[in-house]
């Protein structure tokens, strides 16, 4: 999923966080492309990245 803003990426954080995801990895500091892998409830994975 792209987001607008790091502000997007947190709020939609939180959202697969109520949902019962997963974060696996986090780059949001990452200089070009912050983004985040989470993991579904039965352990797919998914991206949110800012673009």
């Amino acid at each position: 999923m792209r987001v607008k803003t790091v502000e997007d990426l947190k709020a939609r954080h939180e959202r697969v966080l109520s949902l019962g995801g997963s974060l696996r990895s986090d780059n949001e500091q990452g200089p070009d492309e912050p983004f985040r892998v989470y993991a579904d409830p039965a352990g797919h994975p998914f991206c949110i990245f800012v673009a």
